[in-house]
């Protein structure tokens, strides 16, 4: 229990615990207790600091004493007295202290003049004073406005629709063309060979030319750059060294090869099979992108192979991303075939037909899968931030002690942070949506009302695990490491980066544990399904993020209780 000293004057008048003074001296109050001893101290002849036992009265005199003929405590302020009626009182012992002669006068006129009037009950509870200190906090906000609510979210926001999603440039391929003969790159074929270049004689449907540059100057300078070199060992050389991000080699026969697989298909060779084939070695680390060899995609009778060896991938999206793009390519050119020989352009596909799907996009950007739970582990945690050390720094600075001297009590400056902390806390999901929606245009599609309600939530439920966290740990270095600690365990297992229906079944269980899960995977939901709230697969994130709000409320409030805050 902490102590408190009332002093008036320059003096000390008193220390003890709010409680034992208010017992010690018969108040109500701690007002009334400054009270008393404002008046003793304006006496003159009594000792004023709390004394309990006979030596600690002895002591109390002594010091008393000294302090008089110094004329030391004399307080210059004039006390009026005439508004208010005698105290109660005190039980602290007197058997030491010298009876007073104004005590006396004061009876005797009280006697012949009657009772004064008494003054209005002293109020032990305030109705405002949530509202108080609520309006206190306001006043510091916009001091910090562009520092912590607005530029943070800003920047992260920025930082993440900027850094995902887009598709990969500038990548450095070595290709190895042993069609060309004598010549030392496609570029330098087409131009000598344009004026009597025919790619297909559409009454024979015969290829012509040397269609591995067809297909190879499908590959433009975006997607990345083409160094041609004139073995196929130099050129794997590189890609271990890390000089190249991917290996496309061309055997010698390769338009030849490709006519005869078109003529024969699986009556082909497997020479003819193996000529007729883009073969693309990558790098299989992170820096070079990815790793896999492969085919092209086989028509006609003979079934489609696009893999050839697949090692390990260290970058996923990155491989997945590349060879999704170079498969476009080679399906694009195998569709120019087939619709100059006039024969159905889905002889050049898979024998898989997809559909356009019932939700989203044919080919959605990794960006739309990410972006609902960054925006709400944004807010999250952002929300955390700002309340992890709040009460730390309170209670450190004395403000906290202040304020509950002053009659507040615990759940009251408790109430008054909730609600400040909101507000700066909606200010920070507002830019966050304002940056996603209209600057780098990401939409929502259906249920806007909802989704910002269902984000708003999961700000409250970032701000109450802060107050939980503050309340908890007794050293703001403990509270950010515990703040940080919970950040990746939130951030992987959630569904933000990955779904969680890819991890192991018990960590799949214990993932819907964690605050954001079930809350993504409704406002994925909402924003991309039109689903409705009674739908069990959106009402869950609101239910679990209802149930954080009140059960860290409530553990706050508990443990508040049991410290004694």
């Amino acid at each position: 229990m902490f102590q408190i000293g009332l002093m008036r004057g320059g003096q000390l008048l008193a220390e003890q615990s709010p409680d034992d003074l208010i017992a010690a001296y018969n108040a109500s109050t701690l007002e009334e207790v400054f009270l008393l001893l404002s008046r003793r101290q304006g006496d003159g002849t009594t000792p004023l600091v709390q004394a309990d036992t006979p030596s600690q009265v002895d002591s109390a005199m002594d010091v008393f004493e000294n302090q008089k003929h110094k004329g030391v405590g004399e307080s210059k302020e004039t006390l009026v007295l005439d508004d208010f009626a005698e105290l109660p009182p005190t039980t602290v012992s007197r058997s030491h202290f010298p009876e007073p002669a104004e005590y006396k006068d004061l009876e005797l006129t009280v006697a012949t003049t009657g009772t004064p009037p008494h003054p209005p009950p002293i109020p032990t509870k305030k109705q405002n004073n949530t509202r108080s200190i609520s309006y206190r906090r306001y006043s510091a906000v916009p001091q910090r406005v562009s520092s912590s609510i607005i530029i943070f979210p800003i920047l992260e926001i920025s930082a993440f629709f900027l850094a995902i999603g887009g598709q990969p440039h500038g990548l450095k391929f070595a290709v190895v063309n042993d069609e060309l003969g004598n010549y030392s790159n496609c570029g330098e074929y087409l131009t000598q060979n344009s004026a009597n270049l025919t790619w297909l004689d559409e009454d024979t449907c015969r290829l012509g030319g040397k269609l591995s540059c067809q297909f190879l100057e499908a590959i433009n300078d975006t997607m990345g750059v083409k160094v041609y070199y004139d073995d196929l060992d130099t050129a794997i050389y590189d890609l271990r060294k890390g000089r190249v991000t991917a290996v496309i080699y061309t055997a010698r026969n390769f338009s030849q090869a490709l006519q005869t697989r078109l003529e024969l298909g699986s009556s082909a060779t497997d020479d003819e099979i193996v000529e007729s084939q883009v073969i693309i070695s990558v790098d299989t680390t992170g820096k070079n992108a990815i790793s896999s060899l492969y085919k092209a995609p086989e028509f006609h009778r003979v079934s489609p192979s696009t893999i050839l060896r697949s090692p390990p991938v260290t970058d996923l999206q990155l491989s997945q991303d590349l060879k999704w793009r170079l498969l476009r390519l080679y399906l694009e050119f195998a569709e120019n075939i087939t619709i100059a020989c006039q024969r159905p352009i889905k002889l050049a596909h898979i024998p898989i037909d997809f559909k356009d799907p019932v939700y989203g996009e044919k080919n959605p950007s990794y960006t739309i899968f990410m972006a609902p739970g960054v925006i709400v582990s944004l807010v999250y945690f952002l929300s955390v931030s700002l309340t992890s050390t709040i009460l730390l720094v309170e209670k450190m600075d004395g403000i906290w002690g202040r304020t509950l001297v002053a009659g507040v009590t615990s759940s009251e400056v408790l109430m008054s942070h909730v609600i400040s902390q909101m507000v700066q806390t909606f200010i920070q999901m507002v830019f966050i949506l304002l940056m996603s929606l209209y600057v780098f245009g990401f939409e929502i599609r259906y249920n806007f009302t909802l989704a910002v309600v269902l984000i708003a939530l999961q700000a409250m439920a970032g701000m109450t695990f802060g107050f939980l966290m503050s309340s908890l740990c007794d050293e703001i270095r403990t509270a950010n490491y515990f703040s940080l600690g919970i950040f990746y365990p939130y951030l992987l297992t959630s569904g933000i980066m990955w779904p969680v229906e890819a991890m192991p079944t018990v960590l799949r269980y214990i993932s819907y544990t964690m605050p954001g899960t079930l809350a993504i995977e409704s406002l994925r939901n909402l924003i991309m399904k039109d689903w409705t709230l009674l739908h069990p697969q959106v009402f869950g994130g609101f239910l679990s993020s209802i149930a954080y709000i009140v059960v860290q409320m409530a553990l706050c409030l508990l443990v508040m209780k049991y410290k004694k805050l």
